[in-house]
Order: C-alpha cells, then sequence, then structure tokens
C-alpha cells in the first residue's frame, strides 16, 4: 500500500469506524470520533498506510469530502437507532484546511437548515494551524459560525501549543496518547496533564483523553477531571452497527429497569473498576428488560448483543490482568479462570441457541448476573489490596 496513489483508489473501498468516547461524569457515550479505514480484497488497512501518500499527492481533500458525506448519512443513521445527540467528530487535513475550499465544502453536505439530531466536531492538530495560521484563524471562524464544534487534535505534541488557546476559539482539547502513554510511570507527564485538565477547566474547554488502554490511566483521568476517555480501555474503533450496538448497551436502562440500582453496595473504591461495572450493570438491566418485551425477541438482535459483551469483557479483562500482574496480586490465577470459565459458556450459548425464547434469554441473564455479582467483590479485594 505504501506509496500506492491513493486518487486511483475507488471510494467503494473506504469505510468509516466510529471509536466511543465515554463521559468520566455519566459513564455514558455522549460523543464519538470517525475514522477512515480501507478496505482492500477484504482486509483493512489502517488511515498510517495511505494518508500521507493522500496528503502529499493532494488526493487528501477528495478523502475528506467522503468522509462529510458519510458522517452526514450515517448520524442519522445513529440517531434513528440510539435515540441518543450524540456528537460526531471529524478529522480534517492540513492541506484542506489552506486550499480555500474546506468552508463551502462543509456548506454543502452539513446544510444546517436541515434537520440534524446530532452535533458535529471538526478535528485539527496542531500542525495544521501551525502551518496555516493566518488563513486558519478565518476558515475556523466561518466553521464555527456554521454550527460546528473545534477540537485540537494531538494536543501537545506541537510548539507553541498555549498560543493556540488564545488565538483559536477551540471547544477541545485532545490530549495525545503520547502523554497517556506515560501518565501513571512518569510524574512530569502525569503533572502535564494535570496542568492542561486545569487550564482547559478554566478556560471551559472539555478534555479527551486519547489512546487509553490501561486501568491506571483511566483511574488518574477520572481522579484529574478530565472529561472523556477515548481508547482500547473501552472500545476499539467500531463498524457503525457495532457501535450502535455499544451504544445502546452502555448508555440505555430503559424506564422501569430496576433489576440493578447503582449504588454503595457496589462500589468498589475506584474509578475505572466502577465505571467499568456501571456498564455491566446497564448491560444486565437491558436484558432484563428485553425478557419482558416479546418484540426484541429475536436470534439475530441477541447473537449480536452476545457478540458485543464478549468483546467488551474481553478488553476489560486484558487491561485489569495487565494490572493486577504489575501490582504483584497475590491471586492471579483465579480471575483468569472465571473469565475463561464465562468467555466458554458464552460460547457455549451462541452455539447451542437455535431460537430464541424466554429460557435462552434467562441462560445468558444467569450467566452474566453471576458473572457480575463475582467481579464486584473480586474488584473489592483488588482495591484493598492494590490501590492502597
Amino acid at each position: 500500500m505504501t506509496g500506492k496513489n491513493v486518487s486511483s483508489i475507488d471510494s467503494k473501498n473506504f469505510v468509516l469506524y466510529y471509536q466511543p468516547k465515554i463521559d468520566t461524569k455519566t459513564n455514558k457515550v455522549k460523543s464519538c470520533e470517525a475514522l477512515i479505514r480501507l478496505k482492500v480484497d477484504g482486509k483493512i488497512i489502517p488511515p498510517s498506510l495511505f494518508i500521507p501518500q493522500a496528503e502529499k499527492d493532494g488526493s487528501i481533500v477528495d478523502i475528506d469530502r467522503w468522509v462529510f458525506e458519510r458522517v452526514a448519512q450515517d448520524s442519522r443513521y445513529i440517531s434513528m437507532k440510539s435515540h441518543e445527540d450524540i456528537n460526531i467528530s471529524f478529522n480534517v487535513s492540513g492541506r484542506h484546511l489552506s486550499n480555500g475550499y474546506l468552508v463551502s465544502n462543509l456548506e454543502r453536505v452539513f446544510s444546517f437548515k436541515e434537520l440534524f439530531n446530532s452535533s458535529f466536531t471538526v478535528e485539527l492538530t496542531e500542525t495544521s494551524l501551525i502551518e496555516n495560521k493566518g488563513k486558519a484563524l478565518k476558515t475556523i471562524e466561518q466553521i464555527k459560525e456554521m454550527g460546528f464544534k473545534l477540537a485540537i487534535d494531538d494536543f501537545g505534541t506541537a510548539y507553541a501549543s498555549l498560543s493556540y488557546l488564545k488565538d483559536f476559539p477551540v471547544d477541545t482539547l485532545k490530549i495525545d496518547k503520547t502523554f497517556i502513554d506515560e501518565i501513571h510511570k512518569n510524574n512530569k507527564v502525569l503533572y502535564i496533564v494535570d496542568g492542561l485538565i486545569y487550564l482547559s477547566r478554566r478556560l471551559n474547554l472539555k478534555t479527551v483523553a486519547e489512546g487509553v488502554e490501561e486501568l491506571e490511566q483511566v483511574e488518574i483521568l477520572y481522579k484529574e477531571g478530565c472529561d472523556e476517555i477515548q481508547g482500547y480501555y473501552y472500545s476499539k474503533p467500531l463498524p457503525l452497527d457495532d457501535f450502535i450496538t455499544f451504544v445502546n448497551a452502555v448508555n440505555k436502562t430503559k424506564k422501569g429497569a430496576k433489576f440493578i440500582l447503582w449504588g454503595d453496595k457496589y462500589s468498589t473504591g475506584s474509578y475505572a473498576l466502577d465505571a467499568n461495572n456501571m456498564i455491566l450493570a446497564r448491560i444486565l438491566n437491558n436484558i432484563y428488560e428485553t425478557l419482558k418485551d416479546p418484540v426484541q425477541r429475536k436470534k439475530d438482535y441477541i447473537l449480536h448483543y452476545t457478540e458485543f459483551v464478549e468483546k467488551y469483557l474481553e478488553a476489560s479483562y486484558n487491561s485489569i490482568a495487565s494490572y493486577l500482574k504489575r501490582c504483584n496480586y497475590r491471586d492471579q490465577v483465579t480471575p483468569l479462570e472465571r473469565f475463561m470459565e464465562i468467555k466458554e459458556r458464552l460460547e457455549q450459548f451462541k452455539n447451542n441457541i437455535s431460537d430464541v425464547n424466554e429460557r435462552n434469554l434467562y441462560n445468558l441473564f444467569n450467566i452474566l448476573k453471576e458473572y457480575f455479582e463475582y467481579v464486584v467483590e473480586e474488584d473489592k479485594k483488588i482495591v484493598a489490596n492494590c490501590f492502597g
């Protein structure tokens, strides 16, 4: 793929994935980032292997326009399926910012005279602002007047970063992954991130932590007051329908759902662990409500939901297992055994289900209920032994 002329690639080969961001105050998904991928011979090609060439040959502008159109269409589908106002952010290239056509290209697709239930954020890198500062300011002011929010991506990786907070009408700072990777290992990095969050709060800006993968990182970011967390700790970028499943599973507690009411009974004393357990509790509540709703008892729906649960639990467990090893937790075997047990039971549930009925749903519900109760008690032990 390296060196291939992107302008020769059929736009039908492009796909958008959506990576959820978890709001640290509600532990729900209020926004996401649209991320482009290229599908060649059934394989997904990451942007690092085609975007640099696209920037070089100018086809990045055509790619941006394709993203605009796809995001606008997908936003309606997301709103319809999730009944949520999800803010969708998307990247705009420096080349597009400087060529004079960005405003008209955005205006053509996002006519806010039309009804959009979603809001949108344009993400620009510090580098693109550095290279186009004079022209960028006027363009950004026009974009803001149109109704878009503005985020600075990879904040802190270029020079003279703070000047942009004075000169540009910024809404969000995205703290770069290079800082997040070190936040739990290097006090200097921790103080930098703490300072950025504090400064953002004083300037009434939202902060988003990028590339969050470890439990310790999540714990620190909650304590420091970061607004949103984006990264593999919660979810990889997801295809559209999988993203909607994630939103519905994480955000929804249907009216009247009272199986698990979160309270001190379930609190472990850890922000990161509690956030995961709150999400699992919502999933249980959703399944509990589905048991009472014949319309939703469809095989495809339940299998899709089960696959999501498997992926979520695996991502969550991998991070926690890594942490237990680093803190020399006294019993690292039992949590692994319990996780493998539920993984096997979920797999058996999928393989054995021939139709959807109350019995099958109760089986799924009881598998997750049992695991939830175990996880809460085990997490309390982890906090007592590792968070002291």
